[in-house]
């Protein structure tokens, strides 16, 4: 009699993708014996349709002819929240970081300091393609303006009685007429 012991199904480790494009992804998985899985999207920096996660993980241990799900990049990103009011170098790297192209408009402003956020277009939480320019406007502070001293004239108290009437009326005491 012979007994035949099996070892079990045959097992593939799964090669990283991240990085890759679906063609890329797809001869790699079959290299390793695997099966590449219904590829969705997801929103992030990278180049529309650059291998952005997959499932299983990569130098994972499956079984042969597994499929592996993938998502590819859309060449969509959010913008993110809480950029109005930062410092414009901030907001323009981090918008940079995002996958985003940026362009700066100074705007002149009184009351705040230079490079303070005061508007991004299109709005923060917009979902937008990463080709679209995000415009930053930034505060580039202006001193307030004096004051003119033309009309300032009538404020300063002159020398000599003047024929124009005066804003305010003049106490004069009169003489008490009791016997």
């Amino acid at each position: 009699m012979t007994v035949l012991v099996s070892a079990g199904p045959e097992h593939a480790v799964v090669p990283p993708l991240a990085g890759a494009t679906l063609v890329q992804a797809r001869q790699r998985l079959t290299a390793a014996g695997l099966k590449l899985g219904a590829p969705t999207t997801q929103d992030g920096p990278q180049q529309p349709g650059t291998i952005i996660n997959q499932k299983p993980a990569a130098e994972a241990s499956v079984i042969a002819g597994s499929y592996v799900d993938v998502a590819a990049a859309s060449g969509w990103q959010k913008i993110p929240a809480g950029l109005v009011g930062e410092d414009s170098a901030t907001v323009v790297k981090t918008l940079n970081n995002g996958g985003f192209t940026v362009h700066t408009v100074p705007a002149p402003s009184t009351l705040y300091a230079t490079g303070y956020v005061l508007s991004v277009s299109p709005l923060p939480g917009q979902r937008t393609q990463l080709a679209t320019v995000i415009t930053v406007t930034a505060a580039q502070y202006a001193s307030p303006a004096a004051p003119n001293a033309a009309s300032n004239a009538s404020a300063t108290p002159t020398s000599t009685p003047t024929a124009q009437a005066s804003a305010s009326p003049t106490h004069i005491p009169t003489p008490d007429r009791t016997p």
